[in-house]
């Protein structure tokens, strides 16, 4: 159940929020929902996160998995599924 508690920052895309994460306002721990209203709460932090995404901007090479990049000027994590976001993936 979702509490109040929680705030959402983050989906899996613009028009796909049945997975995404949220910050626990309780404890600063960082969550995550998914599409089956799994919602978790673990041990990453709001710092944590943010200077591990700083790292991975500043250093691409040190990245895993999802690489960051730009489409039309917005920060996306890829590499895009879609033809015409690859296209225009920076």
């Amino acid at each position: 159940m979702w509490k109040p508690s929680w705030i959402p920052f983050c989906s899996w895309s613009v028009t796909d929020t049945s997975y995404g994460l949220f910050l626990d306002t309780e404890t600063g721990r960082i969550g995550h929902w998914d599409d089956t209203s799994v919602s978790t709460v673990g041990d990453q932090t709001l710092s944590m996160l943010l200077e591990e995404m700083a790292d991975k901007l500043e250093h691409p090479q040190l990245a895993t998995g999802y690489l960051p990049g730009l489409i039309g000027g917005r920060l996306m994590w890829g590499p895009p599924l879609a033809a015409d976001e690859a296209a225009a993936w920076e």
